[in-house]
C-alpha cells in the first residue's frame, strides 16, 4: 500500500471513527500505532481502542488488552478484564490470553475449556495448548 493510499484510508477510518463507528475506531487505532497514513502515536492508538472496546467492539477489547499486558507497563490486570470481554464474545485470541492466564494461575481446567474454545475457531496457538492440555490430562488420569 502507498503512502497515498494509507494516508486515504486514515481519513475515510478517521471521519467514520469520529461518528461512533467501532470497526473504524478500532482500524484507526491500528493506523495510529502502525504510522499507516498518520505519525505514529501510541497515546491516540490506545484512545481509538478505548472508544471502540467501550462499545463493546471485540477486536478493540482484545487489542486495548494486548496493549496493557505486552506494550504499556504492565498491567495484567487492566489487561485480563479487557481480554474477558472479547472473549465472552467469541474471540479467539482473547480466549488465549485467558487461557494462558488461567494456566498460570493453575486453574487447569478453566484454561483447558479457553484453549478447546479458540482451537474450535482454529486459532493456532490455541491448537497447541489444546493438545499440550489433553496430553497432561491423559498422563495424570493413567
Amino acid at each position: 500500500m502507498t503512502w497515498n493510499e494509507m494516508l486515504k484510508a486514515f481519513n475515510e477510518y478517521k471521519i467514520a471513527a469520529e461518528n461512533g463507528d467501532a470497526a473504524a475506531q478500532c482500524a484507526l487505532a491500528h493506523c495510529y500505532l502502525n504510522g499507516d497514513g498518520v505519525q505514529t502515536s501510541m497515546k491516540n492508538g490506545k484512545m481509538w481502542f478505548e472508544r471502540s472496546a467501550a462499545q463493546g467492539y471485540a477486536d478493540a477489547q482484545y487489542y486495548l488488552g494486548f496493549l496493557y499486558l505486552y506494550r504499556e507497563k504492565p498491567d495484567a490486570e487492566n489487561a485480563e478484564i479487557w481480554f474477558e470481554k472479547a472473549a465472552a464474545q467469541g474471540h479467539a485470541k482473547a480466549q488465549v490470553e485467558i487461557g494462558r492466564s488461567l494456566l498460570g494461575r493453575g486453574e487447569y481446567d478453566k484454561a483447558a475449556e479457553m484453549f478447546a474454545k479458540a482451537a474450535a475457531q482454529g486459532d493456532e496457538d490455541a491448537i497447541l495448548f489444546d493438545e499440550m492440555m489433553k496430553q497432561r490430562y491423559w498422563e495424570n488420569t493413567k
